[in-house]
């Protein structure tokens, strides 16, 4: 019985995360069309951050899963968003609608985390942002508590 609802489950996710795509091929495609002549294409940047520093006496294998580990969230976590609000950061209410669509579809997958939105910048681990025309990045992982 387990195996079988399990399995609806993932069909069900897989469904969503197709119709999801789906939409954003459109949102894609429909940007080609409308683009202005001369505008910047959009790209994907994440800003580097420096590595992080361990001390001499730390093994090489200890070094290595420190590394590994050390951006993850640990599973139970709660991480509350926001979004920016105003002309420069302001998201519209459709991309709001994709994100929020997003961290149900990573909740669903279970993870191990839970997504709650919150109405201020200063409640939130998560501060989403659009800058139009700049493209979209992302901090990883718990690179966000030191921004």
């Amino acid at each position: 019985m387990a195996t079988k609802k399990v399995s609806s489950s993932r069909d069900s996710l897989e469904k969503r995360v197709a119709q999801l795509e789906r939409q954003l091929r459109s949102l894609q495609e429909y940007k080609a069309v409308t683009k202005p002549t001369g505008a910047a294409d959009l790209y994907c940047s994440v800003p580097e951050l420096p590595p992080r520093e361990l001390g001499p006496n730390v093994s090489a294998e200890r070094a290595r899963l420190i590394l590994y580990s050390g951006k993850k969230w640990v599973n139970g976590t709660v991480l509350h968003y926001a979004f920016f609000e105003g002309a420069f950061w302001g998201a519209k209410d459709n991309q709001k609608d994709f994100v929020r669509e997003g961290f149900e579809v990573w909740k669903d997958v279970g993870i191990g985390l839970q997504f709650e939105e919150v109405s201020s910048i200063e409640d939130a681990e998560i501060r989403i942002g659009f800058q139009q025309g700049d493209g979209y990045w992302s901090y990883l992982g718990t690179d966000v508590l030191t921004i």
